[in-house]
Order: C-alpha cells, then structure tokens, then sequence
C-alpha cells in the first residue's frame, strides 16, 4: 500500500472579501510539495478581469493559471477561478459554466466543493478564509462526510469574520488557524498526525470521559452532552499545537497542567459575537419584535430579556440599544431589565466593562455609535445610562434555575455544538423562561424540533419565534452535576460506554418530572446570605423576580407569610445544624390560602449549600407527625423572632450607614472624574476627526493603489513592446552573469535562442570578434562603470556594444545590461564621410560648446579637424583638439568670429562672410553651421580674389554712394527750402487775415449767477456742439501743467480790483487736441468797485506757435545742415559778394573764413576754371536759373581736385534773385575711376552683344534639329506600325496567344513613341520667338475644345460646367488652346470609376499677379480655375508634376507621356503667368492660372 503523502491532495481555498491579504499569508508560508495541487475559488467582480493571477505569483514558485474548460489538475500547480464562472472538477479536470446573471447569494465555494468531495474522498481538503456570508460552509460538510479535512481562518485575523464564523458555527471545523499555521497543520495531516487518529472514532469514552472530568474539575463545566466531532477536534486542535500524537499522552499532559485543562475548557467554549450580528435579524426584531413587545407595556411597566450564552456582551447591548431606540422615539417611560449570562467568567468579565476596540465601527452605523459609545484613546465604552439596564453573570444554562417570565429570550449559535438530548433541554428552559406570547431568537442553523407546539414561527430564516402554547417545566428538565446525581457515581463506575449514561441520566429526568408534575415539589441551593445558587422542581407558582434589584434572594423572592416562617425554621436549622420539618405552613398566594410542606437540611462538609425543598400539601395529608419537629413554644418562638429582628435592624443600620459615608466619597470621586471624562471627550473628539480624516487618507491611498497596480501593467505592456519593437539588441545578465532576459533584436543579432536563458554568458558561442565580452562584464559588475566599444560580427557588421550596470531601486548593482546597436551604416557613412573631410584643401574643424551653469556658452572646444587645418595652423592635431577657442585659436577668431559662432549655436543660422586678418594680410573666407551642440567652420584662403578685387569695388562703391548721396542731399534741400517758404509765405498771409477780421471766441462771465455765454465762434474755433457751458468745463479743459497756474491769474485779477486779464495757455479742442490761446479780458466793477462781470475773448494762436517754432528750427536746421555736411558751402548775394563759408570750407581749402568774406574765396580756384565760373554765374544772374559745374579747387596742401560745383538761387515775390547757395562735392576720385568704368564697360557691351548673337544662331539650329529629328525618328516608327499591323491582320490565324501579346505590345509601344516625340517636338517649338499675342476669346477656344472631346465626354458621361464667362484677353490662341485641351483631356482621364466626371471652369478678375489677390470688378490680371472629381493626387506632387516626363501612375492604368503639363507650364510662362495646382489623393484636383489681360511692356519685361 502506497503512503498518504505520495498520493494527489487538492486543496480547495474558499475566499471572499478580505481573502487577497489572507492567501498571500497562506502561500509565503507554503513549504515545497510535489503531491497537492490548490484551487482558489475567490469571489470576484463581474465586471472586471482579475489579476489574482499575477498577484498570487508573487507569493509562491509554483505554477498559477487561470483555470479553463477541462484543464487537467497538475500536482505542484495553482489554478484561480475566472470572474463570471461557476467551476467543478470531475475525473481531475476543471469544468467551467457561465454564470447565471441572478440576484442570489454567491455560492460559487459550495458548488466546486460538492464537487471535489465526490472526486477525491479523504484526499480533499477546504480551507475557508476570509469572507462575508456563508458560502462553503455546506460545502464543507460534504468534504467532512466524504472524509476530508477542514481548516477554517481564525476569525480575529479575517478582515471579515462572517465565512469563518460560519464554517466554525457548522461544526465541521478541523481546525480554526491563521493562515500562516494552516500549511504546517495540512502537511500533519497529510503525514498522518494526530488527526487521523482522533477523526476514525478509535478514542475511548473512558479517555473522553476522564477528560470531562479534568475540566469540571476545574472549570466546573461539563461536555458530557457536547457534540463529540467538536470536542474531538478541539482536542486535536489542542494536541496539534504541543505536538502530542497519542491521546494518552495528552491526558496525562493534563493531569499535570491545570492551565492546559482551563485553556482546552475554554476552547470547548465558542465565543463568536460582535454587534447587530446577522443585520436582517435585527432588522426584523426593529421593525416588528421590538414594537409588539412595547405596545403591551405602559408607563411604570418593565420589559424583562434574558440573553443567554451572550459571549463578551455585543448582543446583549445590541437589543438593548433597540429597546432603547424604540422607546425614546415614542417617548415611554418604561423600565427595561436585561439579564445577560454566560458561562465563561472572562467573557462576563469583558461584558461588564463595556469597553471595545476601535473595530466595532464597521458593524455599528455611526449615528448609533456616536449616541451609545463613548470614545477615547483605547476604544469605545457604552454610556451608563445602557450600561445600568443589563446584569452581566455567570450562570450554567444546563443546570442552572432559568430567569423566568421574560418578555423577550435570545440564545445564539449555542445549540449547533450541543447534541440533540441536550439541545431539548436547553430549547425547554429557554422557551419555559418565556411569558406567553414572549419571543425567542435563535441562531440561523439552529432549530426548534423539540418545542414546535409550544411556538408559532415568526421568521424561519432567522430563527425567530412566539411562545404561543403551553411548556410545563419542572426540576427534571434540568441536568444534574456530577457531584448531586446519585447515578453519577453509579455511572462511573458502572458504565462501559457513553450510551449507559445516557440511559440512566434518562432515568432520572423521568424520576425528576414525575416528582414535579405530581407532587409540585421544588428544591434549592441557597448560602448563608439567602442567595438560591441552584434550583430543581416546578417553582414557577411559588417564587417572583424582585422589581428593583436582581438579587435570587429566597426570602425576598416568596410571598411574605411564608417568608417569616421559612425564615425562624432556617435559622433554626443552622443553629441546630439539623433537618428542620415543616408541614401545613397555612399562607395566602393571590388572595387564595394555600398548605405547604417545607424540608430544610443545612450545609454541611461535603456540601456548601442548604438545602430547602417545599411541596404542595395535599388535603388529605394527616400531618407526617413521625417526620415533623417538635413545634417550639409560641413565646419562645415570638422572642427569638424579635431579637433576630432588632439584630438584623441594627446591622441594617451600620450597613446604611457605611453605605451614606461611601456614597458621598464616590460622589466626590464621580464628580472629578466626570470633569476629567469632558476634557477626555473634548480631545477625544478633536482625534476622531483626525482618525477620520486619516481614514479618508487612507482610503484615497487604496485607490491609489489599484491606479497604481494598473499603471504598472500598463508599464510592463509598454516595456515588452518597447522591446519587440527596438532595433537596438538587449540583453540582461544577473549578478552571476547568467542570462535573464533579451529582445527579438538581440536573437536577430547574436542567434540567441529561449533556452539559453539561465546560462552564462560565458557558455554561449556568439558571432561577435569580442574576445574581452566576459572580462568586460565583470569589470562593469564590480566597479559600477559603463564600457562602450565598437566590434564587428563575423557577417562583417559593425555593432556598438555598451555595458552598463544594471542598478536596483536601492541603488545596489543586481547585474550587467548589454546593448547591441548596429552602426554598419553609421560605420560605413563616417569613413566616406572622413574621406571627403580629409580630401578638402580648405580647413574644417568641428567645435563643441563649453556652457556654464546657467547653460550659457562660454567657450569653445577643438573637437576634430582635417588634415588641411594642421597646415593652416601649423601644428599637429594633437597640440589643439580639446584647447580652449579663445585661447588657442589665434587667427581662427578674427574678426570677432567667435560671438559669431555663439550666434551660429544659439539661433541655428549659417555663417558665411570674408575675414581679413590684418597681422598675415590674408583673407578669408568663413563657412559656419550648426552641427548638435556644436558647429563646424570651414576656412578658406580667397586673399588673391579679394586683393583683385577690393580696390575696384571700393572705388566704384564710394563713387556710386557719393553721387547718390549728393543727389539725394541737394533734392531734400531744396525740396525743404521751398515747403518752408511756402508755410512761412502761408502764415503770414493767415496772420494778414487774422488782423483784418477777427474771429475770436467771444465770452461773458455773470459773476452774480455764475452763468458763462459763449459766442457761435467759440463752438466753431473748438468744434464742441452749442450748449450751455459753465466756467468750470473751462477750467477742466485747460492743459493740466497750466489749469492751476491760469485759475489763480484769473481770481486774483478779479480779487485785485484789476480791470484787465490775459493769459496764454492750451485748450482742449472736442477731438482731443490742444489750441494754442491768447485770452484777454475785462473786469467790469460796479459803483462800489465790485467786480460782477467778466468780457473776454479768445484767440487761437496755434497757428502762430507752431510757424514760430518752425521758423526757429528751420534757421538752425539750415545752420546746423551747413556745418555738419561733408561738403563746402557758400552763400553769396547777387553781386557775387560771398557772406559765409562752412568749416568745411576752411578745412578743405585752408583760407579762413575771415578772409574768405573778404573776397579771398576766389583764391582757391583753378585759374583755367575761374572765367568758366563766372561766365556761368552771371548767365544764372540773368536767367535767374541754377547751374553747375566742374571746377579744380585747391586744397591746404596745394594740390588741386576736381569738384561738382552747383549754385541754387533763392527768389523773392518778384522773382529776383536774393541769393545763391553754392556747394563744392570733391569729385576727383570718381572721376578717374569714370574713365576706367566706361572703358570696360563698352568692352564688356561688345563682349555681350557678340554672345548674343552665337546663342540666337544657336537656338535656331537647336529648332531646325528638332524639327529634323521629329521628321527623321517618326519615319522608322511609322514603319515599325505599319508592317506589325500588316502582321498581325495577316497572320493573325498563324500566330499563338503569345506571339499576339507580344505583337500588341510592339504596337502600342510605337503609338506612344509617336505621341511623345510629337510632345518633344510641340515642347522645343515654345522656345521659338515668332509668337504673336492677339486678342481672343477664350469662351470660344473652350467650345472648340469640348467639340473635339465629345466622344470622350459621351463615353464617360462627363459634365463640363463654364461657372461665369471666360473674358477676352490678349493670347497666343493655338498655345492657349494647348493649354486647356492638356488639363480637361487630364480631368477626363484620371477619374473614379463607376464615378461621373464632373469639371468646373471659373473665372475673375484680380489686382495683382498673385494667387492670393483679392476679386474685383476689373482688374489688369484674370484667374481661371480648372476643377474636376478625380482620383487627384498627393499634395507633396504639386509642384513635381510640372516637370518633364514627371507621371503619378503607370503607363498600365493611365496613358500618356509625362509632358503634357510641363508644356502647360511652359506656355503660361511665355504668357507672364503662373499656374499651380491644388489636390488631396483620391478627391480632385484644382488647377489654378492667372494671365494678364493685356500684355504690356511691363507684363513682359
């Protein structure tokens, strides 16, 4: 027989809300098997794809898929179940179904479970993690049946607790762990230990029983009637964690460890609570339970609850809060007891504080938990006011006496672990609690099969019911402990199995309910305070709870008669330490008399109670004289009954006493811990809302989170396309350098292969000459540094490899990347590229930018250089690559080249300018252009071309820039002599006018009303429209650098009895501008010298301003012209006497201007030139006309230039000459230079005119050749078609498929031939010169043109559409014609298929000769516009197409020669026009042509 552990285990992981966290725990601490494979059956969104997958992967070294239809379960594998599917497993593989889309609990664990129970048997194993609701706990009790193990997570570590508590709450719970315990547990299992020993019911009752024992021992509890799978596999829990194999061992672990038997006690107690568990449940007990318990209760009324087995005390606060809700919205005063009890004094413990952690949040709505809870520091505390209306105590559900008439009773999730002779018990206490038409609420899984007729069901999902019949009960009912049971002895000695104890404890319920029912007998427990601590028998008719206080007082509890006399007898009975019997006890219960029999049997060693049972008498009861007491003498009785009064008074007296002194100190300890509590509360709330806003924080972080995880996927798609698709090879290598990774460009490269992935690099046989890859690697690996190098393959590529580490996040190196770039290409450029550098005998050197921290170049550097720069500099490359430019670049930097190529750099612009360098007399001509951060210059030596030239330049330059200059100098002058006197001629005739008639602005100023009238010139003068205008607006229209200065002038003239005012300022005109004012006025006063009136008027003397201001600025332009031209000038009167010289003059001739004035002027005239001056000057006296005049004048030094000598007069009205002003231009320089200019000018005029003459005879014979050649090749061609048609026709029967394709070919080949030497011909005629324009109508070319092409436009139905008229212009009409028939032939031929041709013709008139003039009316130029819905073509062709033999498309779709629009563009070219065209592929073409509608001299030229 094969071992356990070699056979296949599937573990099926159940998981929900909260699962994730839980399986990553699960699998870190998964130790390595090859036998178990794992199924995670986790609920997911249906809406989204889940990456449970990847994010499992990251937590094991396992396999993980996602599982699929009928995929084969694999050992050592991980399969997840996809979102929107429902999966089993049959015969090992996976089956997977759609999903029904339906509103219904998710039951997705279950279904695979059932599923996996029936495949593999006790090889199945469940884990239940995390989760809300109750999915897998069915399942997994087909896994138990089947035989397979259960572990369930431990609910305080779920994030949800309701899957966990639910399994557990099954019963079928192996073991309860976190995830990180349950794969050592699983491999227990698997090996066999202690499980399978404890789950194939081989454990001795005698072992269990002697277990039971231990712990009543010292717990006091007892199991006996627990379900035994539970308490086995607690047991087993508790031996798994002290590694016991062996039963027997454990017992005798126990036996020596009190603790341990306390601790496994406890385990036996499940206490799984928390607040408004199952939130249905209460919301029914809200809506309905709670308000039909209320309506029957009025004020001064008291609802009584019993909660029993209430854990840590989350329920009983829950229904105590509802009872409390419920009563504050209806405003009741009713009194609400709540009796809550458990048998785990560490949970009563935990109750009665009322104090939870801060993870009750989640379960309680914020408006309850903010209105029942008190928060601080620590957690949440219920308020006092809740916290008084519940007893918290220990209490045995099983023996002890139940509270009794109870409105409402809950106990949850107790039953499930109880078998079913102990669940009747406990359902028959509970129900027996209960008033008629009390409710009772039980656990979801629990059930009422014992007591149905005594309830009616009021919510069978939830367990909720009324007590609606009859449940007697009485002190059988009840279990009996180990030390009371008379049998219990008897059954431990006796019984040889649990099933005798079970008979005879079912003996004595039958004993103890006949005793009951009959005899109505009732016992009790009670200590020396009176407190019943036990009870048996029917007692419902004889005890009542008290009111106020729970205290199970005895005396308290019966009716008041019986209690006197139940007393004397029990005192006596403890005094006697005696049985004391008391028959016929005469007494009145509800206004009935009633007989009872009482038996009081005192504590004794072995028991620390009194025993007190009391019976109904029966009437016929003669007394039991043999069993009664002596009854004491009345007297005696009567004193002792006073004394033990007054001592019970007085001690009732010290105690109140002692109880008023502790009150008033913890009045005083309450009060300041009351204040301490508010300024608790007060910093309690400032850090719940810092709590929230951290949640808030918090939550705000997971989104982030998810966007994150999102982000990365996206990151990692980008990386592995980025890496398919670069061309540049990678490859990663570890630490190791053993290969982790590497693109398709690298195998494209290097011949990797998949498996070569985990192999050193080192092992792999590569194509690269690189004998130091492996030594370079290490290199990398160990000092952090990037190596680069240039190797070549063995196919004879070039690669540039780059190693560089390969650095993790914390900066640490993990291991090398290796970066393969192919630079063949590169490779082989630069060595052409070196070739042509080095083969220029011109110097070209490469500079890079040295830049600064600002990223401003501060420098160059010498980057590489030719072989003609060492030359240029004399010195090897190696003395300057890598200098400084400004320090070692000498005369490459004249001429301030080096802000130059700062400019080259920055701007991206081309230098290209001739340096002279004045130390070596060299010039230079200097090539700059941006080269990446960097420029290249390119120095060539053109000092012979430039010495050449210079001189000839220079003179000729200076020579036209002077004469130009002199022209343009003397026409300003004279043309600013005349317009100023004619404005100056123009104001004195305005000022003549002005003092004949004056238009002043009139104004009257009534001081008394303060009015101001103006008269009809002032409103003319300012352009302001009539109206009445105070002084005020005048004010505020003075200028403001005078409106001060002027208001004051003006009030004290009027304050200083003056009779007069005047003032001249600025005044605003309606447009803005100021008017220059001259305002006088007169202050009239009255007979006591008061001033009450105000005349005056206003003068507009702007006029008069700005002709002063002129005439100033003309005289000293006029001067300042004068002396600052480089010019002599004189002015002389019309006797020839010279009134003044510039300093030029001085300069120029050396005579002073002193002596000049004096008559010496004519000193400085050439004597053979002097009569020819005079003659013309007194000629200009006569005719009063200008002249001028070639002189030689002297100069300082005695030599003599010649001068332009020019005179302008100047007239008076009468047109006599009132002076002349006379300029000399040295012309000397020109002069000589003139005479060698025109020498080589009618040198190079014959030069060109012979030229001209060979290009004529030239182009003539070019068009006779052309003519020929036509005639010459069509003779062959039409031959060459002639005779293949002859063929064709005549053999046509003779010839194969074959031989009459190739004929057609020949033929089609021969038509085309002739159509293009017919386009070749029609091209080279445009260039002839016998052209003549004529006036024609194009409409009419247009016409013909169409008539010609109507079979074509027939056979594609086309549609030719004339928008406007086409006008009359002047054109060469057979060129024209050629024009349009090439562009609607083109139209009619490049068309969509199937499609109709459709081509519109336009025409307007525009201003200029530009496509982009604007329309008018009549214009020198026309626009005509060809549009058609072709197949068009790409824009980037628009300009291509107009070249020779340019074609779009092949002969094979389209014919033609590739010539027809170059002959188009040539005619409008000879035209003087322009033509363009305009398409988008596949939608048209536009061709747009402007002509000129005359053609004009200038059109032509």
């Amino acid at each position: 027989m094969s071992k356990l552990t070699d056979k296949h285990f599937i573990v099926a992981i159940g998981a929900s809300a909260g699962g994730l966290e839980a399986i990553h725990e699960f699998f870190d601490h998964m130790p390595e098997s090859t036998n178990i494979s794992f199924v995670i059956i986790q609920h997911l969104s249906p809406d989204y794809k889940s990456l449970l997958v990847d994010l499992v992967s990251r937590h094991t070294h396992m396999k993980v898929f996602e599982a699929e239809n009928e995929m084969v379960v694999q050992k050592n594998c991980i399969y997840v179940i996809p979102n929107n599917k429902v999966m089993t497993i049959r015969r090992s593989k996976l089956i997977l179904a759609e999903k029904a889309h339906i509103k219904a609990p998710n039951t997705a664990i279950d279904t695979f479970l059932y599923t996996l129970a029936e495949e593999k048997g006790d090889k199945a194993i469940a884990i239940i993690l995390s989760g809300t609701g109750t999915d897998g706990t069915r399942g997994i009790e087909a896994i138990k049946a089947q035989g397979g193990m259960v572990i369930v997570q431990e609910p305080g570590s779920a994030r949800f607790d309701g899957m966990p508590n639910s399994a557990i709450s099954s019963g079928n719970a192996d073991l309860v762990l976190t995830p990180p315990a349950m794969p050592q547990a699983m491999f227990s299992y698997i090996k066999g230990q202690p499980l399978d020993l404890l789950n194939k019911e081989e454990v001795d009752d005698a072992q269990l029983e002697e277990i039971f024992n231990l712990i009543h021992h010292e717990r006091g509890q007892d199991f006996h009637y627990y379900k035994t799978p539970t308490i086995i596999r607690r047991i087993s829990r508790r031996m798994a964690q002290h590694s016991f194999t062996k039963l027997a061992d454990y017992i005798g672990f126990l036996k020596e460890n009190p603790e341990e038997v306390k601790q496994l006690g406890k385990d036996f107690l499940i206490g799984v609570t928390r607040f408004f568990r199952d939130t249905p449940a209460y919301e029914i007990l809200e809506q309905k339970i709670v308000p039909a318990i209320v309506e029957g209760k009025k004020t001064g009324d008291t609802i009584k609850i019993w909660i029993a087995a209430c854990s840590t005390g989350e329920e009983a606060y829950s229904v105590a809060i509802l009872f409390d809700k419920h009563l504050q919205e209806k405003q009741l005063d009713v009194e609400v007891k709540i009796f809550a009890t458990d048998m785990d004094e560490s949970h009563i413990e935990i109750a009665a504080r009322g104090k939870y952690p801060f993870s009750i949040e989640k379960d309680i709505q914020a408006a309850t938990l903010s209105r029942y809870f008190i928060r601080d520091h620590s957690g949440y505390t219920i308020i006092p006011r809740l916290r008084k209306q519940i007893v918290f105590a220990r209490h045995n559900i099983i023996k002890d006496p139940p509270f009794i008439k109870n409105d409402f009773a809950s106990c949850r999730n107790m039953l499930i672990y109880m078998d079913a002779v102990l669940q009747q018990k406990v359902l028959s206490v509970l129900v027996f609690s209960l008033k008629q038409n009390g409710y009772l609420l039980l656990g979801a899984s629990e059930s009422v099969a014992g007591i149905k007729d005594a309830v009616t069901e009021i919510s069978g999902k939830w367990k909720i019911y009324r007590k609606t019949g009859a449940s007697r009960y009485n002190g059988n009912m009840l279990y009996q402990s180990l030390q009371q049971s008379p049998l219990q002895d008897n059954v431990k000695q006796q019984r040889s199995s649990r099933d005798v104890v079970k008979s005879r404890s079912g003996l004595a319920d039958d004993f103890q309910a006949a005793m009951a029912e009959e005899l109505d007998y009732a016992a009790f427990y009670i200590d020396s305070q009176y407190e019943i601590k036990e009870t048996a028998g029917n007692f419902e008719s004889l005890l009542s709870l008290p009111k106020k206080s729970l205290k199970l007082n005895l005396l308290k509890m019966l009716p008041q008669e019986l209690s006197v006399t139940l007393n004397i007898a029990i005192k006596d009975a403890w005094r006697k330490e005696s049985k004391v019997v008391l028959k016929h006890i005469k007494f009145r219960q509800k206004g009935k008399p009633m007989s009872l029999n009482a038996v009081i049997k005192p504590a004794g060693n072995d028991k620390p109670y009194t025993l007190v049972v009391l019976g109904i008498a029966s009437h016929d009861d003669n007394g039991g004289q043999d069993v009664q007491l002596p009854q004491p003498d009345s007297s005696v009785l009567h004193g002792e009954y006073v004394a033990d009064l007054e001592a019970e008074l007085q001690e009732t007296k010290l105690s109140l006493q002692m109880a008023v002194e502790g009150l008033e100190t913890a009045n005083e300890e309450l009060q300041s811990s009351n204040e301490e509590l508010l300024s608790a509360n007060e910093e309690l709330q400032s850090s719940n809302e810092e709590l929230q806003s951290l949640n808030e924080e918090l939550h705000t972080l997971n989104t982030e989170h998810q966007l994150k995880i999102k982000e990365l996927i996206e990151l990692n798609d980008d990386l592995n396309n980025y890496f398919r698709s670069s061309d540049i090879g990678q490859v990663f290598l570890d630490e190791a350098l053993l290969i982790r990774k590497f693109n398709p460009a690298s195998v494209r490269m290097i011949n990797f292969i998949e498996t070569d992935i985990g192999r050193p690099i080192s092992h792999i046989s590569t194509n690269i000459r690189y004998d130091d890859l492996v030594k370079d690697a290490h290199m990398v690996m160990a000092k952090g540094i990037t190596v680069e190098k240039e190797v070549q393959l063995l196919n004879g590529k070039n690669l540039l490899i780059r190693m560089m580490p390969y650095l993790k996040q914390d900066g640490n190196r993990g291991g090398v990347i290796i970066a393969f770039v192919d630079v063949t290409a590169i490779t082989d450029l630069n060595n052409i590229i070196r070739g042509i550098f080095n083969s220029s005998r011109n110097a070209i050197i490469a500079f890079k930018t040295v830049r600064d921290a600002d990223h401003k170049i501060v420098d160059f550097v010498f980057h590489t250089a030719n072989h003609a720069t060492q030359e240029f500099l004399d010195q090897e490359q190696g003395d300057f690559i890598g200098k400084s430019f400004k320090k070692e670049a000498g005369i490459l930097a004249a001429g301030g080249l080096y802000e130059k190529f700062v400019k080259v750099v920055q701007q991206d612009v081309s230098l290209h300018e001739d340096v002279y360098v004045a130390d070596t007399n060299v010039w230079y001509e200097v090539t700059a252009v941006k080269m990446m951060d960097g420029l290249v210059a390119t120095y060539a030596d053109v000092s012979g071309k430039k010495q050449a030239e210079q001189k000839l330049r220079k003179n000729f330059n200076e020579l036209i820039t002077v004469k130009e200059h002199l022209k343009k100098l003397n026409a300003d002058l004279e043309n600013k002599v005349v317009e100023r006197t004619r404005e100056l001629s123009a104001s004195e005739e305005r000022f003549r006018l002005v003092s004949q008639a004056t238009n002043d602005a009139i104004w009257d100023w009534d001081f008394v009303n303060n009015n101001v009238w103006w008269s009809d010139s002032f409103f003319a003068m300012f352009g302001y429209p009539e109206g009445n205008y105070t002084r005020a607006f005048w004010l505020n229209n003075i200028h403001p650098d005078e409106q001060a200065a002027v208001s004051k002038s003006v009030y004290a003239a009027i304050n200083s009895s003056e009779n007069q005012w005047s003032a001249e300022y600025r005044f605003r005109k309606a447009d803005g501008e100021y008017a220059y004012i001259l305002d006088r006025a007169y202050v009239l006063h009255d007979e006591f010298n008061t001033p009450y009136r105000m005349l005056g008027s206003m003068l507009d003397v702007t006029d008069l301003k700005i002709a002063e201001e002129e005439l100033a600025n003309n005289i000293a332009r006029r001067k300042f012209m004068a002396e600052s031209m480089p010019l002599v000038i004189l002015t002389a009167n019309a006797d020839k006497e010279v009134e003044f010289v510039n300093s030029q003059f001085e300069v120029y001739t050396g005579i002073p201007s002193e002596a000049a004035l004096q008559g010496r002027w004519m000193q400085c005239i050439h004597n053979e030139d002097l009569s020819a001056l005079n003659r013309e000057w007194d000629i200009g006296n006569i005719t009063g006309g200008d002249f001028s005049l070639e002189i030689r004048l002297r100069l300082a030094d005695g030599s003599y230039h010649w001068n332009l000598l020019s005179a302008k007069s100047r007239k008076d009205n009468h047109k006599r000459i009132e002076d002349w002003v006379i300029t000399c231009t040295d012309i000397h320089e020109q002069k000589v230079v003139n005479e060698v200019l025109e020498q080589k000018v009618n040198q190079r005029t014959a030069e060109l005119k012979k030229t001209n003459v060979e290009l004529e005879n030239s182009n003539n014979d070019l068009q006779q050749f052309a003519s020929v050649a036509s005639h010459d090749l069509q003779e062959p061609l039409r031959k060459i078609h002639m005779f293949s048609k002859l063929i064709r026709d005549r053999y046509a029967g003779e010839l194969d498929d074959s031989a009459k394709d190739y004929l057609d070919r020949v033929l089609n080949a021969s038509v085309r031939m002739r159509s293009l030497i017919t386009d070749i011909l029609n091209f080279s005629r445009l260039s002839a010169s016998s052209y003549h324009f004529e006036a024609t109508n194009l409409n009419t070319i247009i016409e013909a043109i169409l008539d010609d092409l109507e079979i074509t436009i027939l056979e594609k139905n086309a549609a030719v559409n004339i928008i406007r008229p086409l006008p009359t212009i002047e054109v060469i009409p057979g060129q024209i014609r050629q024009v349009f028939q090439n562009l609607i032939s083109n139209s009619l031929k490049f068309v969509h298929p199937g499609k109709q041709p459709v081509i519109d013709i336009d025409v307007c008139y525009i201003r200029d000769r530009s496509f982009n003039s604007v329309a008018i009316e009549k214009g020198p130029f026309c626009r005509i516009t060809v549009k058609d819905n072709g197949i068009g073509f790409d824009e980037q062709f628009k300009n291509t197409i107009f070249t020779l033999f340019q074609r779009l498309h092949s002969k094979d779709k389209f014919e033609g020669s590739g010539i027809g629009l170059a002959i188009t563009k040539k005619i409008i070219d000879k035209h003087k026009g322009l033509i363009t065209a305009d398409s988008f592929d596949g939608d048209g073409a536009i061709f747009t042509i402007i002509l000129p509608v005359k053609q004009t001299e200038e059109t032509q030229g």
